[in-house]
């Protein structure tokens, strides 16, 4: 049983169940597609049906899903499932009693959402919290902040985001090393490649 993956969502939901029957991961993040994300519902579906539903997942659409960088960068929302495991709560509504006491305060003002009474804690933020409960990921953001805030400014920079600069293969490669050296991420799952019948 693995701790976490991050999931793209294909056209059909057979071979990531059997891959996620097989791993048994507590964290799920599915990448999506506004072509691809229906399957998703077929997938929770299976999933329930074989015994093998995660404790706990997200699901993300990416802007632009030719930018690989930008979905590549999408394996940042590692964080919010370790915030999660850390609380047992997401960071989308988060209570302020979830906060460290010594930052209360600070993320009250910052990121409180006043009409449900929760905090909407971001990215960075969410790096923050846990490098102050001293979790692992908060510790190797913080240690390579410069090279991650070098690599995501480029994404941002590109012509598939924000701005009009090509993003080069060795930008991509660069996030690739980067996140599997922090995060200690040493393999790729491969999908099970399932014979068609036509």
């Amino acid at each position: 049983m693995c701790q976490a993956m991050i999931v793209s969502l294909g056209g059909t939901p057979e071979p990531i169940v059997r891959t996620l029957c097989e791993h048994r991961p507590t964290y799920v993040c599915f990448l999506a597609s506004q072509q691809s994300v229906y399957v998703l519902g077929q997938v929770k579906e299976l999933l329930k049906a074989e015994g093998c539903t995660p404790q706990d997942s997200r699901t993300v659409l990416p802007e632009n899903v030719d930018d690989l960088p930008h979905c590549y960068g999408k394996a940042l929302e590692m964080p919010r499932i370790a915030f999660f495991q850390q609380t047992g709560v997401s960071t989308s509504e988060a209570p302020l009693s979830a906060v460290p006491e010594g930052m209360r305060h600070e993320y009250g003002k910052l990121y409180m959402d006043d009409e449900k009474q929760v905090l909407k804690i971001p990215l960075f933020g969410v790096f923050r919290l846990l490098q102050k409960l001293d979790d692992p990921a908060g510790r190797q953001f913080f240690a390579n902040e410069k090279e991650f805030l070098r690599i995501l400014n480029a994404r941002n920079n590109s012509i598939l985001a924000h701005g009009m600069q090509p993003v080069k293969a060795s930008t991509y490669e660069a996030l690739d090393r980067l996140i599997r050296s922090s995060f200690g991420i040493d393999k790729i799952v491969k999908f099970p490649c399932l014979t068609s019948p036509f």
